[in-house]
């Protein structure tokens, strides 16, 4: 329910998202006990914007 929701609500405003199972490496590899939250990562795709330090 939760992925479906979020992808629902993501898609509306022009987001794709693709699920990764990362639960061994959050917990056990990456982080030394840590949570998916520290691992948690965004690809995006900025070709089309404008740096924030270029912006009036």
């Amino acid at each position: 329910m939760f992925q479906r929701t979020t992808e629902d609500a993501l898609r509306r405003v022009g987001v794709r998202v693709h699920w990764v199972e990362d639960w061994y490496y959050s917990h056990h590899v990456g982080t030394a006990g840590g949570s998916v939250h520290c691992v948690t990562n965004v690809q995006r795709n900025l070709s089309g914007t404008t740096p924030w330090w270029h912006q009036a």
